[in-house]
C-alpha cells in the first residue's frame, strides 16, 4: 500500500478519484495517531482544506474533496452510533472515550467552518455552509451533537440565509435540515423555511426549500402553493415531493383536485408530465391501479373536467395488458347479456369510467375494436337502458339526488354519440328518445344542451332538424293536455226529479222492513229488502250519470317563467 507523508499527499490523490476512499481514510487516521499532538494533526488538515474552499466554481475535483471530507470527519461518529444502537449495554466507559478525540475532531472542524461563515470571499461563504450541509447529511440519523455547537450552526447558518449569493442561502437551507422541529409550529427553522419558500427571489432557493422542509400539516399548504409557482422547474420539482412524500389521503378532496387540475393542464410539458408519473400515478398505485377507487377520492360531479383528464391521461399509451385490466374491472359491474351497469350500481364514478373508456377504445380503431364490443352494447338495447333509467330514477325531488342522475345521465348521453348509427332502426329509435326526453317534464333543463347535441349528429339534414326541433318546442311551449267537461245533458230535471222520488221510496221501504222485522213476518221482510237492493242500484246509476264528464286534448299554451 502507498504510504503518505503528510496530508496534502492524501488530498492530492482523494480529489482525482473517488475509489479507494477507505486506503486513504485508513492514510489520514495513521498520520493523526503518529502527530505529536492532536491539533498539529487538525492545523494540518485545515490549512489544506483551505485550499478547496476558495474555489467557488463547481469543478469536479473540489466536489470530490467536500464529499471526502464529510465522510471522513463523520466516519467514527457514524460508527459509534450503530454501535451504540447495535449493543448498546456492552459499551465500556473505555471505548467511549477511546472514541472521544474523532468527536473532538468533528466538533473542531465545524467550528472552523462556523467561524469562516461570514469571509468575505463568496466561495469561502459558500464552501463552509456546503460542508456544514455534507457532514450533516453523512451523520447517522441518530447522531446527536453539543447543544453549545447546535445553536453556534443555528445562529450561523440563520445569517448565511440572508446571503446576497443563492446558491449559499440553498447550501444554508440544506445545513439547517436536520435543526428544524416539526412538531414546534413556531420553529424558526420551520418559518425562515416557510419565508424563503414564498418570497425569495431565486426559483433555486425555493426548489432547496422544498427539498429540505420537514412536510406536516403546518407546512403542507405551503408546499401545496408551490405548484403555482411562477417557475416552472419549481412547480415540477413541488410535484415530485407530494407525489414521493404526501399520501393522497393526507390531502383534503378540494387539494387533490386543484393539484391534478393545475398539473395535467400546465402550459410547461415538463410540469405536466412531472404531474402524471410523480403524482397522479403513485396516487394509482395507492389505489391498487384500480381507476373507479381513485375517482372516487375526488370530487367527480363537481370537478368533472378534471376527473375526465384523469382517466384519460391513465388511459393513454396502455399496453393492450392494460387495457384488457380497464376492460375486465368495468365488466365486472355489468350485466354479461346487455353489457349495461345495473342501475343501481351505475354510480358517478363507474359512469364516467364507462364513457371514458368506451371513447378511447373508440379512438383505438381497429385495435380497439374488441374491447368496444365488450364494453358498448347495441343501440336499440341501449336505448331501452336509458329509458328505463328516466322511469326508475328521474322522480324524486331531492336537488342533490336530481343533480347526480343528471351527471350519470349526461355520462349515457356522450356514449351513445359513439353508437353504430348505422343501424337504422336503432338509429330512429335513439332520435325518438331523444326527442321525447326533450319534452319530457321529468328533465331537467342542464340536459338540453347535451341532447340538442345528439340529435345534430343523428339528423344531420339541417331543413328536417330546424324541422323537427320546432315540434319539439311546440310541444314544450303548447303540450298536449287532457281536459274534463261536465256532460251537457236537457234531461237533468227530469233525472232530478226521479232521483227525488227514488229516494222516497227508499225511505218509506226502510220503515216498511223495520215494521215487518218487528212483527216477524219474514216473507214480507225479504220481499221489501229486494226492492229496496234495486232501488239503491238505480239511485247510484242516476247520480253517476249525473256526475259524468267528458275528455279531450287539447294545446294549453304554458306562461309560467321556466317555460
Amino acid at each position: 500500500m502507498k504510504t503518505f507523508d503528510n496530508v496534502k499527499a492524501v488530498f492530492n490523490v482523494a480529489q482525482t478519484s473517488s475509489q479507494h476512499e477507505e486506503t486513504l481514510f485508513k492514510a489520514l487516521d495513521k498520520l493523526a495517531e503518529s502527530s505529536e499532538t492532536p491539533d498539529e494533526f487538525l492545523k494540518d488538515f485545515i490549512h489544506n482544506l483551505k485550499y478547496c474552499m476558495i474555489v467557488f466554481q463547481k469543478e469536479p475535483a473540489v466536489e470530490r474533496m467536500m464529499d471526502f471530507v464529510a465522510i471522513y470527519v463523520t466516519r467514527e461518529a457514524k460508527s459509534q452510533t450503530e454501535q451504540k444502537n447495535a449493543s448498546y449495554a456492552e459499551n465500556s466507559d473505555d471505548e467511549e472515550n477511546g472514541n472521544s478525540d474523532k468527536n473532538l475532531f468533528l466538533s473542531d472542524v465545524l467550528n472552523f467552518l462556523l467561524d469562516v461563515h461570514d469571509a468575505r470571499d463568496k466561495a469561502v461563504r459558500y464552501r463552509a455552509c456546503q460542508l456544514v450541509s455534507k457532514i450533516f447529511r453523512n451523520m447517522h440519523e441518530e447522531a446527536t451533537i453539543n447543544e453549545q455547537l447546535a445553536d453556534k450552526i443555528l445562529t450561523s447558518m440563520m445569517t448565511r440565509l440572508c446571503d446576497k449569493i443563492p446558491i449559499i442561502r440553498s447550501q444554508a437551507i440544506c445545513a439547517l435540515s436536520r435543526l428544524q422541529d416539526p412538531i414546534d409550529p413556531k420553529c424558526p427553522v420551520v418559518e425562515v423555511y416557510l419565508y424563503l419558500m414564498q418570497s425569495d427571489n431565486s426559483a433555486d432557493v425555493r426548489k432547496m426549500t422544498l427539498q429540505n422542509i420537514a412536510i406536516t400539516q403546518h407546512t403542507l399548504p405551503y408546499i401545496i402553493e408551490r405548484t403555482r409557482d411562477v417557475k416552472d422547474g419549481v412547480r415540477k420539482y413541488a410535484f415530485v415531493v407530494l407525489g414521493e412524500k404526501v399520501s393522497i389521503r393526507a390531502l383534503s378532496i378540494a387539494q387533490r383536485v386543484q393539484l391534478l387540475h393545475d398539473g395535467l393542464n400546465d402550459r410547461v410539458p415538463s410540469v405536466k408530465q412531472a404531474c402524471y408519473s410523480k403524482l397522479l400515478l403513485s396516487w394509482a398505485k395507492a389505489c391498487g391501479e384500480d381507476v373507479l377507487k381513485l375517482l372516487a377520492l375526488l370530487d367527480v360531479e363537481n370537478s368533472v373536467k378534471t376527473a375526465e383528464t384523469v382517466v384519460k391521461e391513465l388511459l393513454k399509451g396502455t399496453a393492450n395488458d392494460a387495457l384488457s385490466f380497464h376492460v375486465k374491472l368495468l365488466k365486472e359491474s355489468m350485466e354479461e347479456a346487455g353489457r349495461t351497469i345495473p342501475s343501481e350500481k351505475l354510480d358517478c364514478e363507474r359512469a364516467l369510467f364507462w364513457q371514458c373508456l368506451v371513447e378511447h377504445c373508440v379512438s383505438l380503431g381497429t385495435k380497439g375494436q374488441d374491447a368496444v364490443d365488450a364494453i358498448l352494447p347495441e343501440i336499440s338495447h341501449f336505448c331501452e337502458y336509458i329509458q328505463s333509467y328516466i322511469d326508475k330514477c328521474f322522480s324524486s325531488c331531492d336537488i342533490e339526488s336530481e343533480l347526480h342522475e343528471v351527471f350519470i345521465m349526461q355520462q349515457l348521453l356522450t356514449i351513445a354519440a359513439h353508437m353504430d348509427l348505422s343501424d337504422e332502426v336503432g338509429r330512429k329509435k335513439l332520435s325518438k328518445l331523444v326527442q321525447e326526453m326533450m319534452v319530457n317534464p321529468k328533465i331537467p333543463t342542464f340536459l338540453i344542451p347535451i341532447l340538442h347535441e345528439r340529435f345534430t349528429t343523428l339528423e344531420p339534414d339541417e331543413e328536417i332538424r330546424i324541422n323537427q326541433i320546432a315540434g319539439v318546442i311546440a310541444d314544450i311551449k303548447e303540450p298536449i293536455t287532457i281536459v274534463e267537461t261536465p256532460q251537457i245533458n236537457g234531461n237533468n230535471r227530469t233525472r232530478e226529479l226521479k232521483l227525488a222520488g227514488i229516494k222516497v221510496k227508499i225511505n218509506q221501504l226502510r220503515d216498511e222492513l223495520e215494521s215487518f222485522v218487528s212483527a216477524q213476518e219474514y216473507d214480507k221482510a225479504a220481499e221489501a229488502k229486494s226492492k229496496l237492493t234495486e232501488l239503491d242500484q238505480e239511485k247510484s246509476d242516476l247520480e253517476t250519470e249525473a256526475n259524468s264528464v267528458n275528455n279531450f286534448q287539447t294545446r294549453i299554451e304554458k306562461d309560467d317563467p321556466e317555460t
